[in-house]
């Protein structure tokens, strides 16, 4: 063997490059690990860096089934609810022998995911069997632990609570659930990470948590319910918290004085369902906060004023040169027809507070309603997001007024120069969504795009996102959308045509080139 592979790092690296993909544990992904089996087979040396790759992120399932002798268990069905589901069957009881291959295995795992897996039955009815024959230490190497089991089996959760945990992620679905966490503050003191979705229906108890949530020495990832104002003044003094997510955050934030930059590590921040003056407000309170990622989901109506609001409050406390990613929705549902009007489209002024985000890759704003943009706003954009890679601004109301030239220079991401002229700006989007565009003269407009997307094979409209919808809806059109949208379709039918010609004078250039 070359003395190169006995290099632990090159070894690592090529097991690296066969791992497979995370969450790769269905029975018909199996063949996705063969390679990594076949080189813990090759000899010794690769023998504990591939088994270390090949089970440090597992299922309970695949260890019971594939680890413990095959006359052990039995997959059957049963029906529940609605459904037929697999479930895993005692045959006959454990032995200690039984343990042996799952004591070869399970220190390496570092992953463990219980309660689901695409293809793997259900391990529930195993976990009373495993509360009263599971050896001690046998998962002395586990960092990272998802519990998905239902209610009835939650409490067997405290069978893989070590004190090496990182991660835990589990659903605040009973009281049960919630009296977990003054033992994860016992067992589990290196936690850094904790995520606690909430099931509908279950009125959380939020004074446990927030006792948790304080008493959390060093916290890097929290995805938790709403918190109550104590707790976000705690977790803004937290220089290791990384990423937050909320849901239903309600309230409004205020801070100590003496409180000079908080949230001064926060990298990732996500609010579901907020009321708007308190999300602006949350922002309003940071100061340079150095966000990457930004994401903000509303379910009411939100006023042009209030967007106004929201982008100046973002534009104030984030820093300018962190944010890559801002993410900011409303929901369609808690939209009204009154509401649906021009005047309550997103303003040119509004949009232009986010220009200061001059690295932004991607920015996706979506609302039932929609955008004013013009020329001078949308060439603006074009000067201030020379990294973007995503633009979306969604709305049911579109009305811009932009030309398509102008806006062009902004779905051909990464210019070199502002000052390229249009005739040598090239874009490789297969795809063009149109939304509501008004045009007039269909052979120009596909002159145009075949020239700047020479790729294109998609071109869309707002109405043809719902074509199987019912055609008494279809009908429902006004005489203008009607008009636009058989513009378009002439477009969509002569774009063929027009990049087969220059496909054809490209060719002819060639020869051209090549004969002088």
């Amino acid at each position: 063997m070359d003395h190169c592979l006995k290099i632990v790092e090159i070894v690592d690296m090529i097991c690296s490059h066969l791992d497979p993909p995370p969450h790769s544990w269905s029975l018909s992904s199996q063949r996705k690990f063969r390679d990594l089996a076949a080189m813990a087979r090759t000899c010794k040396a690769f023998q504990h860096p591939a088994l270390d790759y090949l089970w440090r992120e597992t299922t309970l399932e695949k260890l019971v089934l594939r680890c413990m002798p095959s006359d052990l268990w039995a997959v059957g069905t049963v029906l529940d609810v609605s459904e037929t589901v697999k479930i895993i069957r005692q045959l006959r009881p454990v032995r200690d022998s039984d343990w042996d291959c799952i004591r070869l295995y399970a220190p390496r795992v570092k992953t463990l995911y219980a309660g689901h897996g695409a293809g793997w039955p259900s391990s529930a009815e195993v976990l009373p069997i495993l509360a009263v024959s599971l050896p001690e230490s046998l998962f002395d190497n586990l960092r990272r632990l998802t519990w998905q089991h239902k209610e009835d089996y939650f409490h067997h959760i405290r069978l893989f609570l070590h004190s090496t945990l990182t991660s835990i992620h589990f659903w605040l679905c009973s009281d049960a659930s919630a009296s977990l966490f003054p033992a994860l503050t016992r067992k589990c003191p290196n936690l850094t990470e904790i995520f606690t979705p909430v099931r509908a229906g279950y009125p959380h108890d939020s004074v446990s948590l927030a006792d948790f949530i304080c008493g959390f020495k060093s916290p890097e990832y929290l995805s938790v319910p709403s918190l109550d104002h104590d707790v976000l003044q705690h977790l803004a003094g937290q220089p290791t918290l990384r990423s937050l997510s909320m849901t239903s955050f309600s309230t409004v934030l205020t801070l100590p004085m003496n409180e000079r930059r908080p949230f001064s590590g926060l990298r990732k921040l996500s609010l579901l369902y907020p009321k708007i003056l308190a999300a602006t407000q949350f922002f309003g309170v940071c100061i340079d906060v150095p966000l990457r990622e930004a994401e903000v989901t509303f379910s009411e109506f939100l006023t042009p004023a209030e967007f106004h609001d929201l982008f100046a409050a973002a534009s104030g406390g984030v820093s300018h040169s962190s944010l890559t990613d801002l993410y900011i929705e409303t929901q369609w549902d808690c939209y009204t027809s009154e509401d649906i009007s021009a005047t309550n489209l997103v303003r040119p002024l509004s949009v232009r507070l986010l220009l200061d985000f001059a690295n932004l890759t991607t920015l996706f704003i979506r609302t039932p309603i929609g955008f004013d943009l013009d020329n001078n706003i949308i060439l603006d954009m074009a000067r201030a997001w020379r990294q973007i890679q995503t633009l979306q601004m969604l709305g049911t109301h579109l009305t811009s007024p932009a030309e398509l030239s102008c806006m062009s220079r902004v779905l051909c991401a990464k210019l070199p120069t502002f000052a390229t002229p249009l005739n040598r700006i090239r874009c490789n989007h297969q795809r063009l969504d149109v939304e509501h565009s008004p045009i007039s003269a269909p052979i120009s407009i596909a002159r145009f795009l075949s020239r700047i997307f020479p790729k294109i094979r998609i071109v869309q409209t707002h109405w043809e996102y719902h074509d199987d919808e019912e055609e008494e809806e279809e009908e429902e059109l006004g005489a203008n959308d009607l008009r636009v949208q058989a513009r378009w379709n002439e477009v969509k039918t002569l774009l063929p045509e027009v990049l087969a010609i220059r496909e054809e004078e490209k060719a002819l250039a060639r020869e051209l080139r090549r004969s002088s």
